[in-house]
């Protein structure tokens, strides 16, 4: 009954014979006819028993850890790097779910994405341009000699890229400095000297660095650096591919400024039933697409003489 063997005569035999018993046994035509077109539509997605099983299993297994533990199920679809959709629906689902959403972290992060009670830490496999070789030197130090303490330390203890160590810092992983990504870059361009290094090598000693919080560190003033919350949506972006807060965090306008006083209120979809009538606006979240593929026929002509 699969597809390709639909056209066959095979299958005509096995709907004349089922015609044939269903006469012998007395059943009327319309119920054979009925029954038939029920097993023929079936046909076209038809397949074998142990198959259908199978994913009953996997189904009833998915959807116990999803209602039970939906966090952690998300945490193992992202590590997956499967299902239908992109990493950043899975991670906005799990934002949904009451989950924390954290940039990768020097200090709590491993190589795939890991969860904390509600905390989410993605893992460094996400970021683009990271080197594999980077993440183990990371790894391997921290469990060996501990947690980093600030970006001099790190500089000190791991021989890293320098362009390696630029994204680190855009995508906030040294953020529990409390120094901000445009002061710890100039942290770097301070370390580096002068010439163009393009590596940061280990040092054998606590040498004084730029970082307060070391011995003999040398103060730098810097001037006041204006930063705005969407120059870290586009490090997001270009980095990871999307963004890690929600959506529609930037499409929220306050009431004072907003013209359409029939949207004001609206903030959920559970309020649409008392809106009936009304012109309100909806904003969406689009998740995926399907494209209908365009079949082109060809239609041939013979012709004689």
């Amino acid at each position: 009954m699969r597809g390709k063997f639909r056209s066959r005569e095979e299958f005509q035999k096995i709907r004349d014979k089922f015609f044939s018993s269903c006469h012998e046994k007395g059943y009327p035509l319309s119920i054979t006819e009925e029954v038939w077109r029920q097993i023929e539509s079936f046909a076209g997605y038809s397949f074998s028993k142990g198959h259908s099983a199978s994913y009953a299993v996997e189904s009833y297994q998915s959807l116990y850890l999803k209602a039970h533990y939906p966090l952690e199920f998300m945490v193992g679809v992202i590590n997956n790097f499967g299902g239908f959709y992109n990493t950043e629906f899975y991670v906005h689902e799990a934002r949904m779910q009451g989950a924390n959403i954290h940039a990768p972290d020097i200090n709590k992060s491993v190589y795939l994405t890991d969860i904390h009670d509600r905390d989410i830490y993605l893992g460094f496999i996400h970021l683009q341009n990271i080197q594999l070789q980077t993440c183990e030197s990371i790894l391997h130090e921290r469990n060996a000699n501990g947690a980093f303490l600030h970006l001099a330390d790190f500089m000190r203890r791991v021989a890293v890229e320098v362009e390696q160590l630029r994204i680190l810092i855009r995508i906030g992983a040294f953020r529990f400095t409390g120094r901000s990504k445009k002061e710890l870059m100039w942290d770097l361009l301070l370390h580096l000297g002068d010439g163009r290094k393009t590596e940061v090598h280990q040092s054998l000693f606590n040498e004084p660095s730029f970082d307060k919080s070391s011995e003999g560190a040398v103060e730098w003033k810097l001037p006041p650096l204006t930063h705005h919350h969407l120059e870290d949506a586009l490090d997001e972006i270009e980095l990871l591919g999307f963004e890690l807060s929600s959506p529609y965090k930037r499409l929220r306008i306050p009431a004072e400024t907003n013209p359409r006083k029939s949207d004001r209120s609206v903030s959920s979809v559970f309020q649409l039933p008392d809106l009936i009538g009304k012109e309100i606006s909806i904003q969406g979240y689009l998740v995926t697409t399907k494209p209908r593929a365009l079949l082109r026929v060809n239609t041939w002509r013979s012709e004689r003489g």
